[in-house]
């Protein structure tokens, strides 16, 4: 179950379908030529990854299009009892998809007839999907499968849920209301399509090779053994050099491929300590235990019994290689009083596995230097972040405090990630007048000089200032 995968892939402009490598970055259709840039249909391993740093961006410093598609997913569903209303939100949310997302969502074709066409197949079916009681029915037969997928036998659970996807599609390609020509690849492929763009976002919480198990087995992706030291084309049989992480191009026939020696559970767990070890790093806290504990908590809460010692003593060894052995046994001692049965045997196993540790201390990463000098927000930073913030807010409502601690909370995110902002002083304030127009100034200072002790970083207390100063002088 090592090496390449190969999947289906299906052209966004004409249809035509074709197979490629499942970690194909661009994609050339043979039959209309268009080159689409892209990762895929779905969210792949680094999903849970990718998330993070768009959540954070999302708090921080949305793009005008990322507020305005914060704002339409919140104002949808209020949208259903007007139907026109309802389809033209939902034809300006499929734009916004293929801007924010291009490298998840379909892409939208570049010839005007056929994106035409392609956004308003998108809107009918996306409008049968919402409405038909039927239909949604089945999508939530298809969900409910969703949830068992890290409950036992995934593989079991993905057949489950390729046979609720394909009944979901077979609803909506027998609907009457559905375009001629829509969905044009058939309910089998894109039920199959569906199901490969949820496994990847559970790649960190199954065992290592259950998700190369579900692509070969039930989606009937052809696996293709490769060696990493002598990998072969997938297209000639020759050989790839030279073999490498990464793209690949065969010195025979031309041919560009891609080579990895992780499954996909190695993949989403290197992408998660990712987001740990950069933490770890501006806490300055790379010794001791807390390397360990992070490492070992990306897996040993979810699916220790799922992954083989090998297999997390191979990812401790690329993760962590500068802790010292009685580091590293120190953090396996504070683990174990906080484990059951079943995640103290990959403990004790994981002993033995490592018993050879050698740490190597170039591998420590450098010392964290801090960033404090940020360009301030341009009028349309503000104004995006005004309108991502102006629609929470009229989605939650609530008192003047929850106004306050959207502006707070994007402060002290951007200044805890060292990372630019969208808010400044001013745009709280056009928060404010927009979301409770002729609001007491007065009482947001009191409510703002109550939570100025609990923010004490100087990025945030430098916000809080001008904020109060400001509040102070337009009353």
């Amino acid at each position: 179950m090592t090496g390449l995968l190969l999947r289906d892939f299906t052209c966004a402009v004409c249809g035509a379908p074709r197979q490629t490598t499942e970690r194909a970055v661009v994609v050339l259709c043979r039959h209309c030529g268009a080159v689409l840039a892209f990762a895929g249909d779905g969210w792949t391993e680094t999903a849970l990854a990718e998330r993070h740093a768009a959540g954070l961006r999302q708090i921080v410093k949305p793009t005008a299009a990322e507020a305005r598609l914060t704002a339409l997913m919140l104002e949808m569903p209020a949208a259903t009892g007007d139907r026109e209303r309802w389809r033209l939100a939902c034809e300006e949310q499929i734009l916004l998809m293929a801007i924010v997302y291009p490298e998840h969502g379909v892409p939208i074709p570049t010839d005007p007839e056929a994106r035409a066409r392609h956004v308003r197949e998108a809107v009918a079916m996306s409008e049968i999907a919402t409405f038909d009681p039927e239909v949604g029915r089945r999508l939530g037969a298809y969900s409910a499968a969703a949830v068992t997928l890290t409950q036992g036998d995934p593989v079991a659970a993905a057949r489950a849920m390729l046979a609720a996807a394909r009944g979901y599609y077979d609803a909506l390609l027998a609907h009457p209301g559905a375009p001629p020509g829509a969905l044009r690849e058939g309910a089998a492929h894109h039920a199959r399509e569906m199901v490969r763009a949820a496994i990847g976002g559970y790649a960190s919480l199954l065992g290592v090779r259950a998700v190369e198990r579900i692509r070969v087995e039930v989606l009937a992706d052809a696996a293709v053994d490769v060696d990493v030291d002598v990998a072969a084309c997938p297209k000639c049989g020759g050989p790839l050099d030279p073999p490498s992480e990464g793209l690949a191009r065969c010195r025979h026939c031309g041919a560009v491929t891609s080579v990895s020696r992780d499954d996909a559970w190695t993949t989403a767990q290197l992408a998660l300590w990712g987001i740990a070890r950069a933490e770890l790093v501006r806490r300055d806290d790379l010794d001791g235990p807390a390397p360990v504990l992070a490492a070992m908590g990306g897996f040993l809460w979810t699916s220790a019994r799922t992954v083989p010692p090998a297999s997390a003593a191979e990812l401790l060894r690329r993760a962590i290689p500068w802790v010292t052995h009685a580091q590293l046994m120190n953090g396996f001692d504070l683990l174990s009083h906080a484990v059951n049965d079943e995640q103290r045997a990959l403990l004790d196993a994981l002993r033995i596995e490592l018993a050879d540790w050698t740490p190597d201390p170039a591998a420590r990463p450098l010392p964290h230097v801090p960033v404090t000098d940020f360009a301030p927000p341009t009028p349309a930073d503000e104004a995006a972040w005004i309108e991502s913030a102006l629609a929470l807010y009229r989605r939650r409502g609530g008192p003047l405090l929850e106004l306050l601690g959207q502006c707070l909370s994007a402060m002290q995110v951007a200044a805890v990630h060292e990372t630019a902002v969208g808010l400044s002083p001013r745009a709280a304030m056009e928060l404010f007048e927009r979301a409770r127009p002729g609001y007491d100034k007065a009482a947001m200072r009191a409510e703002l000089e109550k939570l100025i002790p609990g923010y004490d970083l100087p990025r945030v207390r430098a916000f809080t200032t001008a904020l109060a100063d400001l509040l102070s002088r337009e009353r």
